[in-house]
């Protein structure tokens, strides 16, 4: 999850990673959701499909990347990968180890009170591997849940000063289109056979890493095609019920691809996804102003808080629910309760973000130290009318 930190905010782009954070947290919430209220139990397969709004985060990762960073990192220098290093471990870091570190004080805090905390390995080595973003690499596992991502994304990171090199030489349209084809079918083909088999929610190290490679570099080379698109195709109006279309009819898609009993992976719908973040980067009509509006801007400002601290929200949260035997209540103080602990999700991510994460922001960036005068790089591209 980036941010556009170096040239202009695309508002959309915000409003859409709001969107997606919520998407995330809805299905998180689902056990708590089903505790207070049995019948939703029915939605758990259906919903499981917007998981794919984690992809969302990675083509739009990419796509952010390339287009605020390629013409720094076109003259490779050890000045430049430095800043841009930095200024990832700015963006991810401190408030990964800041939950970290509370789910492990959650974890011996519950443990005095109750007998027993939280899931999963927390010996030294496992713990030192989530501190340092390696967890996904076998046999380390995650501490905290949605922090499974960071891990291929730090990865994706430290490869980006060298596939920056490779990205300035795919100079035709035709050429990065026909590249993104090839990665979005193979790759989500790879994937969907890896899938066979499996069964919801079961882990794979190997798919976390192919799912960022395959989304990652897709957001990449759509940057590209962005970038170039001529003035005209680029302001026109079209591009607000493109992503209107994309955006729809990849909800639908997660949804209907799981209703019934069997699970489905959704990685069909990546082509649909990265449609999505092109259009929308494009559009200044109804869609740009929906999506980029002032609420979900600003849940895509905190987005990062909610998304990295809601799992200790929800753990915690179904404890104290389940102790207190909040299933036995009557239907207003369930729903309260619900509502409880949706308030709670949005204030502990704002207070993440406005206590750790902009602060260590900042100063991580003022240590980076001042960007260095870019190449330009767009003169010697072809567009697709050339």
């Amino acid at each position: 999850m980036s941010d556009s930190g170096i040239q202009d905010e695309i508002r959309a782009l915000m409003g859409l990673r709001g969107f997606a954070t919520i998407a995330v947290v809805s299905v998180h919430l689902l056990p708590t959701l089903i505790l207070l209220h049995p019948a939703a139990k029915g939605l758990t397969l259906e919903l499981s499909g917007l998981m794919i709004c984690v992809e969302l985060f990675y083509v739009m990762s990419g796509f952010l990347l390339t287009r605020n960073y390629l013409a720094m990192l076109s003259r490779p220098s050890w000045a430049g990968t430095r800043r841009f290093l930095v200024l990832r471990v700015a963006r991810v870091w401190p408030l990964h180890v800041t939950m970290l570190a509370a789910i492990l004080v959650y974890d011996r805090v519950i443990r005095a009170l109750i007998g027993y905390g939280v899931e999963g390995d927390l010996g030294v080595r496992n713990v030192l591997a989530n501190v340092f973003l390696v967890h996904e690499i076998a046999p380390n596992t995650v501490i905290n849940l949605p922090s499974w991502s960071l891990s291929p994304e730090a990865g994706a990171y430290v490869a980006f000063p060298l596939l920056a090199l490779v990205l300035l030489r795919l100079r035709s349209q035709w050429v990065r289109l026909g590249l993104l084809t090839v990665i979005l079918v193979g790759g989500a083909s790879v994937l969907w056979v890896r899938y066979q088999g499996m069964q919801m929610y079961e882990w794979s190290h190997t798919q976390a890493w192919l799912r960022m490679a395959v989304t990652f570099s897709s957001g990449c080379i759509i940057a590209l095609v962005w970038r170039d698109l001529p003035d005209h195709v680029r302001t026109s109006r079209h591009w607000d019920r493109i992503a209107l279309f994309a955006g729809v009819a990849a909800v639908a898609g997660c949804i209907g691809m799981n209703l019934g009993t069997t699970f489905h992976p959704t990685v069909p719908l990546y082509p649909l996804l990265v449609l999505l973040i092109l259009a929308a980067s494009c559009a200044t009509g109804g869609f740009a102003k929906v999506v980029g509006g002032r609420f979900l801007h600003w849940f895509g400002k905190i987005s990062y808080g909610i998304y990295l601290s809601h799992f200790l929200v929800l753990i915690a949260s179904y404890a104290l629910l389940a102790r207190l035997q909040a299933d036995q209540w009557g239907r207003p103080g369930r729903g309260l309760a619900l509502l409880g602990v949706i308030v709670l999700l949005v204030v502990t991510g704002w207070l993440a973000h406005v206590l750790v994460e902009e602060p260590a922001r900042k100063a991580i960036r003022r240590y980076a130290g001042p960007r260095p005068t870019p190449r330009p790089v767009r003169d010697t591209t072809d567009s697709l009318t050339a």
